[in-house]
């Protein structure tokens, strides 16, 4: 996978600080199911946030309506644009199915 370069690695680390702090202000709710996040890209208009493994619950909540107002409004005054948002999140193997693909090699 190709490394981002700097510049764009510290604007979503400045974008990221800034949503925390906006969203704790708007939503402390929607900050609680943000925290586990990153954003992985910034994209356009386009804004991807990505969970990890362990963050499936915290990725499942995040998606509901409300949640992805207020994060789509506070995105949108840090950019100065209209801003869509992306959720992401890696899934677990769960140990029966990695046991059951081995029974049907």
């Amino acid at each position: 996978m190709p490394e981002k370069p700097k510049e764009k690695t510290e604007e979503i680390d400045v974008v990221w600080q800034q949503l925390m702090k906006g969203i704790k202000k708007s939503s402390p709710k929607t900050s609680a199911w943000l925290m586990p996040a990153r954003i992985a890209s910034i994209q356009g208009d386009m804004v991807t946030i990505a969970y990890g493994p362990d963050g499936e619950m915290h990725r499942e909540k995040i998606t509901g309506a409300s949640h992805m107002a207020a994060l789509t409004e506070v995105l949108t005054g840090i950019l100065g644009r209209e801003i869509e948002v992306k959720i992401e999140g890696a899934h677990k193997k769960k140990e029966n199915q990695e046991e059951s693909n081995l029974f049907n090699l």
